[in-house]
């Protein structure tokens, strides 16, 4: 029996009980974490990618891009530990702040494709791409009901780990049990 997979399965275990429990303090931390991860990534960005061109049109686009980041997950890192009390008015604001920011990196993208001469044809139609599914996932955050949608699949999400945990500490229990027999046993 591996104590290290009992103890995986027990997290697993813990943390669905914790999803289907308590979805309001899960999604919290969740938006806190993919918060703090978009500062360090816009940090990140701006910091190696920079130096990458001198055309200016491409540094003020990836200076807004990248700050743009930063604001957004300071914002989404404050919100559900200062203001907000209730989970559906995290993910709204929080949806309306993403959907606002999903534009403005769209708007930024297809800017670039068409401003920034030093692009070859593959990043400009890579941009292009990218800057339309940034849009179309906008548009969608400003019309759908996100919150209880989010609610819904971190239950869910809950219910798969705890399933998985339960299954993963069988399967170690059952797998003692057998290697137990199996020692036990005398050969004639």
């Amino acid at each position: 029996m591996k104590i290290k997979n009992i103890f995986l399965g027990a997290i697993l275990a813990v943390i669905g009980i914790l999803m289907i429990t308590i979805p309001d303090f899960c999604t919290k931390v969740i938006v806190i974490l993919v918060g703090a991860a978009t500062v360090v990534n816009g940090i990140y960005t701006l910091k190696n990618n920079y130096s990458l061109s001198e055309d200016p049109v491409y540094k003020k686009t990836l200076k807004i891009k990248c700050i743009s980041s930063i604001v957004i997950g300071l914002l989404a890192v404050i919100f559900p530990i200062a203001l907000m009390k209730s989970f559906e008015a995290i993910w709204t604001v929080i949806t309306f702040v993403l959907a606002v920011y999903f534009t403005a990196y769209a708007v930024t993208g297809f800017f670039s494709t068409l401003f920034i001469q030093s692009l070859t044809q593959d990043d400009k139609k890579r941009i292009t791409y990218e800057s339309l599914i940034f849009f179309l996932i906008a548009v969608l955050l400003f019309v759908t009901p996100i919150g209880k949608i989010i609610k819904t699949f971190l239950i869910i999400c809950g219910i798969v780990a705890l399933v998985l945990g339960a299954v993963i500490i069988a399967r170690e229990i059952i797998l003692k049990k057998q290697t137990v027999s199996a020692e036990v046993q005398e050969v004639e």
